[in-house]
């Protein structure tokens, strides 16, 4: 486990680029086939209650044909120069490893199209409890936003998941351009990560 998985964060990339239109099946040949589709804020499982981020944040939902993957992402962009910004991807697998499986918060800058191309400064690996457990964060430098990047994982609790024995989530956050970023707050931004249980999709 402690290397990086090249396939799979190529994988969550390309789900990341795709233009999604709603029931679309999957053509990315390094994934299983399935189907990505938009949902609501309200059929997400993410819960980030951050007061910066300018909403409502735009959702997805990859569902492998088998059933034995799954991905949720959730992005905020934003809209002024008083927005942060954040991304989330929580990949989910019935057996092995997730599509998506970054070893460290490092490794998962590489997932998002809005950050790979820029070039991180990057703090001291941090660990922290949120409700979901044991979350690993580090701050960063990334071009004129001070930002944190996170991660977790499970194996074998299916109680936290959706149902599967495996699962990563991790994601990043960013404030407005120009603002700090202290240590305090970027604690209070992981510890603010959860899920909420699955809710009914239409």
């Amino acid at each position: 486990m402690g290397f990086i998985r090249l396939a799979p964060i190529c994988r969550a990339l390309a789900f990341c680029l795709v233009i999604v239109v709603a029931g679309c099946s999957t053509s990315d040949p390094l994934r299983p086939k399935g189907r990505i589709i938009p949902i609501s804020a309200s059929e997400s499982r993410f819960d980030f209650p951050v007061s910066t981020l300018a909403s409502p944040g735009r959702f997805n939902l990859y569902t492998s044909d088998k059933g034995d993957y799954l991905e949720e992402t959730a992005q905020w962009t934003g809209k002024t120069f008083k927005d942060g910004e954040a991304g989330l991807l929580l990949s989910e697998a019935k057996a092995g490893p997730p599509l998506a499986d970054p070893t460290d918060p490092a490794a998962s800058f590489k997932l998002w199209p809005l950050l790979r191309g820029k070039t991180p400064t990057l703090g001291k690996l941090q660990q922290t409890q949120n409700t979901l457990g044991r979350v690993d964060w580090q701050r960063a430098a990334i071009g004129t936003s001070a930002c944190v990047l996170f991660i977790q994982r499970w194996a074998g609790d299916a109680s936290i998941t959706d149902g599967s024995r495996y699962a990563t989530l991790s994601g990043y956050y960013c404030n407005p351009p120009g603002e700090t970023l202290s240590a305090q707050a970027a604690e209070n931004v992981v510890k603010a990560l959860g899920l909420r249980d699955s809710p009914k999709r239409q």
